[in-house]
């Protein structure tokens, strides 16, 4: 089991996240998805590697808002415990973003990542009713690796009828 950064969580669930699993943060803007995937890579060190990528706030925000929690993530990324890819929304394609990933969690032997934003991914399909089949095969390939996932989803409204979810893994 890996930390999740927050004692309590990691009591609640026995320890921490189970590795090689992926864990899914569904909420709205604000809720404190991002704040809880940095909590994940403050636990980052030479033994388990962290890696965020994400489409939304560049590297240097992320930073200020982990040193408004305390965690100085500028450090570890020095340190290389932590590297952050940033790809703002643009002209990537789908499968490009997942290969930069794939290259970056092989190339560091990623154990932590935090994939902030799937709807960043969702953004760059050209055939949205491949993101089922794609997002299964990511999942399966990152837990392969032996790495363990936090990624964050937007929900739009917390409350309501239904509640639809486009991807699974």
């Amino acid at each position: 089991r890996l930390s999740s950064g927050v004692f309590s969580l990691d009591a609640m669930l026995g320890g921490g996240l189970p590795g090689a699993t992926m864990t899914m943060l569904v909420g709205p803007s604000g809720a404190g998805k991002t704040t809880l995937g940095l909590q994940f890579l403050s636990k980052s060190s030479p033994e388990e590697p962290g890696l965020l990528m994400g489409c939304y706030e560049s590297p240097e925000r992320l930073c200020l808002k982990a040193a408004g929690m305390g965690i100085d993530l500028a450090a570890a990324e020095r340190r290389g415990d932590v590297e952050l890819l940033w790809y703002p929304m643009g002209n990537h394609i789908l499968d490009g973003l997942a290969h930069r990933l794939l290259e970056a969690v092989r190339r560091r032997k990623v154990r932590r990542l935090v994939i902030d934003g799937i709807s960043g991914f969702q953004q760059v399909a050209l055939e949205p009713e491949r993101m089922v089949r794609f997002w299964s095969a990511l999942s399966n390939e990152l837990r392969a690796l032996g790495v363990t996932t936090l990624h964050t989803m937007e929900l739009q409204e917390l409350a309501g009828i239904d509640i639809t979810i486009l991807v699974s893994g």
